[in-house]
């Protein structure tokens, strides 16, 4: 009987191998600015899911001084889990969050690994004002 030849991790295509064989369920979600009169919103707009579209508008979690504060290089895990941690509950509040429990389901249902992408939108926001 012949062997079968297999992929080995140090190099010889082992990483090519993992994701020639996987399939991944895409949650595409798009962040944008929402217009709302004199105050700051943005949307959640889900494009493509394996539980369809939908989207939803949500206050800024944080305030501008806190952005201002915060230290793009090397923060603390601290204060990335905290500001991050209320970008996803303002984010997947509501449909979206329900979108993602679903697609999550759907995705589990069919043996499915899952991945959020974050398409680019058709016009940036200008620099400093987006998501």
């Amino acid at each position: 009987m012949a062997e079968v030849a297999r992929p080995t991790v140090n190099g010889s295509g082992y990483e090519e191998h993992l994701m020639n064989n996987l399939t991944y369920a895409n949650f595409d979600l798009l962040l944008e600015r929402a217009c709302a009169g004199y105050s700051v919103r943005y949307r959640g707009r889900v494009i493509d899911s394996p539980a369809g579209q939908g989207s939803a508008d949500f206050d800024p979690p944080f305030t501008p001084a806190e952005l201002a504060g915060f230290p793009l290089v090397n923060p603390t895990p601290e204060v990335a889990r905290d500001l991050g941690g209320r970008l996803y509950t303002a984010v997947f509040a509501g449909i979206v969050g329900d979108l993602l429990g679903r697609s999550r389901h759907e995705a589990e249902s069919a043996g499915h690994r899952r991945r959020i992408r974050r398409p680019r939108p058709a016009d940036p926001p200008a620099p400093g004002r987006g998501p």
